[in-house]
């Protein structure tokens, strides 16, 4: 058997670094307040309206969510831009864009009142970085305030 040398990886990766938080906002589910495939108000037909009306007994079309943001840098404190592209997105966190071979860092901060975790999926990472919840006594999120850099 010929065995052949270990081929040089052709991959050069880069660390790409995304600041990305967990903000608690409010999030109108109906912003419009029309039906959009009926084309018709909300308020106009019992079922929608049903979901989508304050009231003494319905919380309406807007709900305090924590939803997860991309910043510029480390302070948190300027709101990356989302491009025309990516607006379809919604409610969605930031897209994480990476090659093969790259390393992704992540500096975490979560702004909620609930304690929340980032979970990415096609991506090698240790346990310690995976935030999911084990029972081993390891924390598998992050509390108000709290701020973590985690590599994948």
């Amino acid at each position: 058997m010929v065995t052949q040398p270990a081929t040089p990886s052709k991959f050069q990766g880069v660390t790409r670094t995304y600041y990305i938080a967990a903000d608690e906002v409010k999030w109108n589910y109906a912003p419009s307040g029309m039906n959009l495939i009926t084309g018709k108000p909300l308020a106009a037909d019992p079922a929608t309206a049903l979901y989508t009306q304050n009231g003494k007994d319905r919380i309406g079309s807007v709900y305090l969510k924590c939803l997860y943001q991309g910043y510029t840098d480390g302070t948190f404190s300027t709101l990356q831009p989302r491009t025309t592209k990516w607006e379809h997105l919604g409610i969605l966190g930031p897209v994480i864009h990476a090659e093969v071979g790259d390393t992704i860092q992540v500096v975490f901060k979560n702004n909620c009142r609930i304690p929340v975790s980032m979970h990415p999926h096609g991506v090698l990472y240790d346990k310690s970085s995976e935030g999911a919840p084990y029972d081993d006594g390891v924390p598998d999120s992050k509390k108000l305030g709290d701020a973590c850099t985690s590599r994948r």
